[in-house]
């Protein structure tokens, strides 16, 4: 999941990629960001849609960022896209078992 994560951030980048882990208050957070075109936000509903691509022209099958969402949802976590202007950020939250 991470791996796809990355390998489409830096797939689109212009130039950096950073990836943070920050661990607070029973949940860990992971934060994806590139400074390439990004995603319009009219377009959040649409990525992760099975074979959907935002560009059409692009190569693959639309399943690398669906099959991620998937892990993260059965992991009772949650992925969310930010537009970084320029850029997308994407960012995964998972809860942390105690004890």
């Amino acid at each position: 999941m991470l791996a796809n994560l990355v390998d489409n951030a830096l797939k689109y980048t212009s130039e950096h990629v950073w990836v943070s882990l920050h661990a607070e208050q029973g949940q860990l957070s992971i934060r994806i960001e590139d400074d390439g075109p990004g995603i319009p936000a009219s377009e959040y509903g649409n990525v992760g849609k099975h074979f959907y691509q935002l560009d059409p022209n692009a190569t693959g099958f639309g399943l690398g960022l669906k099959s991620a969402m998937a892990i993260v949802a059965m992991h009772e976590g949650t992925l969310t896209f930010e537009d970084r202007r320029p850029g997308l950020t994407i960012t995964i939250v998972f809860p942390i078992e105690q004890g």
